[in-house]
């Protein structure tokens, strides 16, 4: 089977690590792929994820070798938009068009960048595109029910993300050093993540300066690591001085393949408001971190309190009270199970290769 993905630049975030892990899964089954991109990869040749199979920068009019192809999949709306340019000669090609939705709710996804005007366009105007390929997939069973609202009964499935450490990545002398170096003989908490308000850092660090004050009772120092750049970074440092947690917080920037420091976490935290799919903490999962995350829907819906510590929305208090609860019964190898039978790679692979065979539920016995 030869399969085309499309997307707006190979950059190393969200759907292009899923396209990747996809793409590993079908080459290891002897199918061909190729990834197809706009953005010309020098706007950004530092974060260029790489992949083992052809990448081919085109435009939005460039037709692709619609004869060799036997699946499109789309990732984001400007890819959606090019299948629905070109879709009388795929469907002339007998292509089957599938499109993967990274996003719990489009249109609140949009808010939290952009204004209402801007959101709601753009909102209507991806649904649209949506509405044109043979198969929509999203990332949960939630999501899968918030978009029946807008397909009504045009064929949708959910797959779980997956993602697979590749265990040879590892931290040069200085990153360890410095890590180290600011780790002490403290518990160590770790974040990767880019830095909106979506991802609730904010209560990460207000949550440190309830650890501080209970520090001689616990009779344990707390640090936590951030791992990531982002439109809320200067808004956090701030809260960090008026907080006196400054010390014990740093800033790391953004890091190539943040998942190296995972091992390094004591405690992987994610106290996200929202998510689509919580990759980084899959990564986590991979590497037997122990972790703490927000009580959202979404999350309940991927993990149970087996293997992982979770606190109230928005409560740094109780986010405090479950990191000494993660501290003194840690549930890494719990995750790890989780993850080997839910979120394996071999597992997501499974899936996205019957979907691609035609079916439209990869869940079917």
């Amino acid at each position: 089977m030869n399969i085309a993905f499309v997307v707006p630049k190979i950059i190393k975030q969200g759907p292009v690590i899923v396209i990747y892990e996809i793409v590993m899964e079908m080459l290891s089954r002897g199918h061909q792929c190729t990834v197809y991109y706009f953005d010309d990869i020098e706007g950004y040749k530092d974060n260029v994820q790489h992949f083992p199979c052809p990448t081919k920068c085109i435009k939005m009019t460039e037709p692709l070798p619609w004869d060799k192809i036997d699946v499109i999949h789309s990732h984001c709306w400007r890819a959606d938009f090019y299948v629905c340019l070109h879709l009388s000669a795929i469907h002339s090609h007998r292509i089957r068009t599938i499109s993967t939705i990274h996003e719990l709710n489009i249109y609140q996804w949009l808010r939290s960048k952009h204004g209402v005007v801007y959101s709601r366009f753009f909102t209507s105007l991806h649904h649209y595109l949506l509405k044109k390929v043979d198969l929509r997939v999203v990332l949960s069973k939630q999501a899968l029910v918030g978009f029946k609202v807008f397909f009504g009964n045009r064929p949708m499935t959910y797959i779980y993300n997956s993602r697979s450490i590749d265990s040879k990545i590892k931290l040069l002398d200085d990153e360890k050093q410095e890590l180290l170096k600011f780790k002490g003989d403290s518990v160590l908490l770790g974040i990767n993540a880019l830095l909106t308000t979506r991802k609730a850092v904010d209560v990460a660090i207000e949550s440190l300066k309830e650890l501080l004050d209970q520090e001689a009772k616990i009779g344990k120092e707390y640090k936590l690591f951030v791992a990531g750049n982002g439109p809320e970074l200067d808004s956090l440092k701030k809260q960090a001085m008026d907080l006196g947690v400054e010390d014990r917080v740093l800033f790391a920037g953004y890091r190539v393949d943040a998942f190296r420091y995972i091992s390094y976490y004591d405690i992987y935290l994610m106290p996200s408001r929202s998510e689509g799919f919580p990759m980084a903490l899959l990564e986590a999962m991979a590497l037997h971190c122990n972790a703490v995350i927000s009580d959202i829907e979404i999350f309940k819906e991927f993990f149970t309190e087996k293997e992982m510590t979770y606190f109230q929305l928005d409560n740094a208090q109780d986010m405090a009270k479950a990191i000494i609860e993660a501290t003194n019964h840690p549930k890494g190898e719990e995750a790890y199970d989780k993850y080997i039978t839910c979120y394996s790679p071999q597992i997501f692979g499974n899936q996205y290769e019957a979907v691609y065979n035609g079916s439209d539920n990869p869940h079917e016995s």
